[in-house]
């Protein structure tokens, strides 16, 4: 959301809006595997990594909400590093939280579930939005043969 913000207030370029996401994204790979091998080790236990984790990106956001028409292109770009601190040690902790204290029968349902929901999630977000299959539509009346004209013929059939 970022760059749709900086685009249309500040003038910047898509490169220029695009770039501010690049400190998130190089702390995040920077301290994702650190992160995991923690939790592997029992060094630090999961709930605490992601407790961690969500107050850092909190903050984050309490920071960003501070941020008006005068700040500069280096606060977005750490903003968003820090940012991607607290998101590098949530990546996987809320998905390994249940399954830890949990049955080998509801162990295998628990990582079923992303699959399932991310599926229905497709399924109903898809017929929601009209697509006609011609490219042109007008959403000005109630009839689908007047929203989605149908596609014109290159070659008269017999």
């Amino acid at each position: 959301m970022i760059p749709q913000l900086l685009q249309p207030l500040y003038g910047y370029r898509a490169i220029d809006a695009g770039l501010v996401l690049g400190p998130g994204a190089f702390v995040i790979t920077l301290l994702a595997p650190p992160g995991a091998q923690l939790v592997q080790r029992h060094i630090i236990q999961p709930r605490l990594l992601l407790f961690g984790a969500v107050l850092v990106v909190g903050i984050t956001f309490l920071h960003y909400s501070h941020f008006n028409l005068e700040t500069d292109y280096n606060h977005y770009a750490w903003a968003r590093a820090l940012q991607g601190l607290g998101y590098a040690f949530s990546l996987c902790r809320l998905r390994l939280l249940p399954i830890r204290s949990s049955s080998r029968a509801r162990t295998t349902r628990l990582l079923r579930l992303p699959t399932f929901s991310g599926t229905g999630a497709a399924a109903l977000v898809s017929p929601s939005s009209p697509r006609c299959p011609s490219g042109e539509a007008t959403f000005t009346s109630q009839s689908w043969e007047e929203i989605c004209p149908p596609p014109r013929r290159l070659f008269n059939s017999r």
